[in-house]
């Protein structure tokens, strides 16, 4: 949020926590408790209909003379929202900045055994040597 800041204006970002009981469903989390994330910021905003863009991975709206990064920022956040059970929206427009809500079951999910295997178990990612 805060690299996306027009040229001369100083960031503001703001941060609300809200943790709920809500009827709002997934296909992992009927009816749960949910941490809702919001971040609301001051930045240069983007498109509506580019969000499905940037949430893909390696997608720049600006070249990178004009504002750093590689493009995976929001790609990354969709996928551990993703495999959270959650869900990952924006709200943005052009020179108004942007508003991202994650939301997320406070449960996890129980995975089927095939989803499971196709990651790899968190000790053996720490006991990799170079």
């Amino acid at each position: 949020a805060i690299k996306f800041c027009a040229p001369g204006v100083s960031p503001k970002v703001q941060l609300s926590v809200v943790v709920a009981d809500t009827s709002e469903a997934t296909p992992h989390a009927p009816k749960a408790e949910w941490c809702e994330i919001v971040i609301s910021d001051n930045g240069i905003g983007f498109e509506p209909s580019d969000w499905p863009l940037l949430i893909r991975g390696f997608q720049r709206q600006h070249s990178r003379d004009r504002f750093e990064g590689t493009g995976l920022g929001l790609a990354i956040c969709q996928s551990i929202v993703d495999w959270h059970g959650g869900s990952l929206t924006a709200s943005s427009e052009p020179g108004k900045g942007c508003t991202l809500t994650l939301k997320l079951p406070l449960r996890q999910p129980v995975r089927p055994e095939s989803d499971r295997m196709r990651s790899p178990a968190p000790s053996s990612l720490s006991s990799h040597q170079p």
